[in-house]
């Protein structure tokens, strides 16, 4: 079973964070009222790059998917939130993905957490964002992923890094292996482990990427055969037992009295989600 859903979207408004590569800035306009229309409408205008949103592979690729034609199953499944703290212009290597959490594999989602979508909204301390290097955006997408997604402006370094010539390797490294990109997410508070990830994209027609509200649940561990709950006793020749969940079912096991001579399982099982 799966736990809440828990809202990773950061909120759009005017004045809103946005990369300084873009001039555009958002902006939100009431221009239906209650008052003199009887109904309230907004018009808003931002390009497809601010605010928690999905990068399709024609972002930076020409002739390739738009983001109306990226597959659901590519921005919905299993994966891992990796908590990974980082300063300003901190660099996020492949050691640390490693570090970060469960085990990347294969069709997974990865998110990653370094604590700057807590500064979202704070303009020049939020644009100072750490990045992936080269190296750890190679990793990802040798290991199979099928998105990675970040709480920060971009995966590239920051525009403050960027020097002449700039060519955004990471966003190359990533979308040429069919590996999609969310950035702008709110990741506080969630804690790092396996989880099912929902990011989808509105449907702009042959667009490079569009605003998502993406959403996660965490995926409860699948217990152990055997499980550790036990109810212990003692028989009256003196051998210790108790009750253990084995594959479905409530199983009597026994064992020496002081130095937990084999015993075996009792021949008792129950077929209940109870102890007896």
């Amino acid at each position: 079973m799966a736990g809440r859903w828990i809202d990773l979207s950061q909120p759009f408004y005017t004045g809103m964070p946005h990369s300084k590569a873009l001039q555009c800035a958002p902006c939100f306009e009431v221009v239906y009222t209650h008052a003199e229309h009887g109904f309230q409408a907004t018009q808003y205008t931002l390009l497809t790059h601010v605010g928690t949103h999905v990068d399709a592979p024609l972002h930076f690729l020409p002739g390739m998917r738009a983001i109306d034609e990226v597959p659901l199953d590519r921005v919905a499944g299993v994966g891992v939130l990796l908590d990974i703290p980082r300063p300003a212009f901190g660099e996020i290597g492949p050691k640390d993905l490693e570090r970060g959490g469960p085990v990347v594999g294969p069709g997974d989602i990865v998110m990653i957490r370094t604590g700057y979508g807590a500064k979202y909204g704070a303009a020049d301390d939020y644009l100072d964002h750490p990045h992936l290097t080269d190296d750890a955006a190679t990793w990802l997408a040798d290991r199979g992923v099928k998105l990675v997604g970040v709480d920060f402006n971009s995966p590239d370094k920051a525009h403050a890094l960027r020097g002449p010539g700039f060519r955004w390797p990471v966003h190359h490294i990533l979308l040429e292996r069919n590996v999609l990109i969310v950035e702008h997410l709110n990741l506080e508070g969630v804690r790092p482990g396996r989880m099912e990830f929902c990011c989808f994209p509105l449907k702009f027609r042959g667009a490079d990427g569009a605003p998502a509200r993406v959403v996660a649940r965490p995926l409860e561990e699948r217990a152990p055969a055997r499980d550790p709950w036990r109810s212990p006793g003692r028989d009256p020749g003196g051998i210790v037992c108790g009750w253990g969940w084995w594959d479905g079912w409530w199983v009597l096991e026994g064992g020496g009295a002081d130095e937990g001579v084999p015993g075996g399982e009792g021949p008792a099982a129950l077929p209940s989600s109870e102890p007896p």
